[in-house]
């Protein structure tokens, strides 16, 4: 099943593959946002040399701050999935990616 056909299919989730993704494309989005601001910070370097050294280290800060945030989001929202696969799980009785859950052979009636 190619592409186009996975798009259609409900069988597997494609939520965490997509939001891994966004996460890649988010990182290099604040990365190129940091190097852009980081050079804006640097250009004025030989009028004031404190001014545009606190801005690097700003500009820096903000975007470690930014992948963090990004980070959070991208973990919540694969908690999301999983948390729907569980529920899955629990309420079939049979795992949502094609294996079935063995009860433990020591379960009795003690």
């Amino acid at each position: 099943m190619g592409f186009f056909g996975r798009l259609v299919n409900f069988e597997r989730p494609m939520g965490p593959v997509v939001a891994q993704l966004l996460y890649y494309i988010g990182l290099f989005a604040i990365g190129l946002g940091a190097v852009r601001r980081l050079f804006d910070a640097l250009s004025g370097l030989a009028d004031d040399i404190l001014g545009s050294a606190l801005d690097a280290v700003a500009v820096l800060f903000v975007a470690v701050l930014w992948v963090l945030a990004l980070r959070l989001v991208t973990e919540l929202i694969r908690a999301v999935f999983r948390i729907d696969t569980s529920l899955h799980d629990i309420l079939t009785g049979r795992s949502a990616t094609g294996l079935t859950s063995q009860a433990s052979p020591d379960r009795s009636a003690d």
